[in-house]
């Protein structure tokens, strides 16, 4: 069978073309010996269709596409201080300006003037182009004016409605409940950068899994377990829907979907695949996102090695090549770190949903848990001890 658990050698296959279209033609070596090793671990014919496959992919792939209209008209799917990410019919748009009064799910009409997308002047820099084209974003805009506005009092403004105080633990509900950092969190989540645990605060496939749970628990007394699962599924879709675009969230919710509707006829490593191949054939620029190689890397290590006792030490092995590509160093409390950290996180993201559902009550309770956290990780902080490396060669 050309395709039944083999998904996984087609979507490394559509993988390294993009890398080879989009960061090197370098990669092709990479990929003439990953073809050697699909006809040694398969067979040619295989690899016949893979290429097949991937050719197809290839001519199928949506490419972020700028755009240069005057007058804009869509709905704003994210906000900052200072701008909105607006999305219209073909594309996103950042535009800055003054937005008071607009929140996220408003429809706008608006006069924009465009200007350059800043990329890396050197080999090393950051390059904000890819950043911005690995989030959907084309064009960077400044507001000229407002032609017309429609505003709409959506789910997840309502959900923002719950914590909108000026204070850390409605900061930290943002964060994990919608996945907005405002300025209060920002100083802490760098923080947490260095220290290279701050996949436990951004949401991924563990607080989906997480939050499946805190929804099981009050309706497995309602539902049978089969139907609870599909209840589940609705629920957690229509929230993943309403949210800011999470890739992370997005892999492990439609990973579940695939898991639960098509578990007899393939295996995990199958739907990742089919999840990796969709996203990527959607906007192959999402290679350049951090949340993309961590949450799809990291996720298929954990396939490969779910069983293992030492499964935490794998991961964070498996983790440092690309956080040394990153931030050219490794924390050394980092492991440790995670392995404290982890529990206090799955207590807190409970308890700021407990917050978030049923107001002040539990906001105590909830700022103890997180003075606790800072304590730990401002100790950790200046504690830390670094191993420094070169930037990693391309090769």
């Amino acid at each position: 069978m050309f395709v039944k658990y083999h998904l996984i050698y087609y979507a490394i296959y559509c993988l390294l073309v993009v890398v080879i279209i989009l960061v090197h033609p370098i990669f092709i070596i990479l990929l003439v010996i990953y073809s050697l090793f699909i006809i040694y671990r398969l067979n040619l014919m295989t690899l016949f269709a893979i290429i097949v496959f991937t050719l197809i992919f290839v001519l199928l792939l949506r490419y972020p596409s700028p755009v240069d209209d005057s007058i804009l008209k869509g709905k704003i799917v994210n906000q900052d201080d200072n701008n909105i990410v607006l999305k219209t019919a073909t594309t996103k748009v950042k535009v800055y300006g003054e937005f008071t009064g607009f929140k996220i799910g408003d429809e706008l009409e608006i006069g924009v003037e465009y200007f350059d997308i800043n990329e890396a002047t050197n080999d090393n820099g950051f390059n904000y182009r890819n950043y911005l084209y690995s989030q959907g974003i084309t064009n960077n805009a400044s507001l000229t004016n407002i032609i017309a506005s429609k505003k709409h009092d959506t789910l997840v403004n309502k959900l923002i409605s719950r914590f909108d105080n000026d204070d850390l633990v409605s900061s930290y509900a943002s964060m994990f409940i919608v996945g907005i950092k405002d300025q209060v969190i920002n100083e802490y989540y760098q923080q947490l950068t260095e220290l290279s645990v701050v996949h436990l605060f951004a949401l991924s496939g563990l607080h989906i899994h997480m939050l499946k749970k805190i929804i099981k628990t009050p309706l497995s007394f309602m539902f049978p377990d089969k139907i609870l699962e599909y209840v589940c599924l609705v629920i957690i879709g229509i929230y993943v829907y309403i949210i800011p675009f999470n890739v992370s969230f997005v892999r492990a919710y439609l990973v579940m979907v695939l898991n639960l509707l098509f578990g007899k006829y393939i295996n995990r490593l199958d739907s990742l695949s089919i999840v990796t191949i969709l996203m990527v054939g959607l906007n192959p620029y999402v290679i350049y996102s951090l949340s993309f190689i961590f949450s799809y890397f990291l996720y298929f290590l954990i396939i490969l090695v779910n069983s293992h006792k030492y499964l935490n030490g794998l991961i964070y092995l498996g983790s440092l090549p690309i956080i040394i590509n990153i931030q050219y160093r490794i924390n050394l409390l980092s492991l440790f770190l995670g392995i404290i950290l982890n529990p206090l996180v799955t207590i807190l993201y409970q308890l700021l949903w407990l917050y978030t559902l049923f107001g002040s009550f539990f906001k105590p309770v909830t700022a103890l848990v997180i003075q606790g956290l800072h304590n730990i990780i401002a100790f950790s902080h200046d504690f830390s001890i670094y191993l420094n490396f070169l930037k990693p060669p391309l090769f």
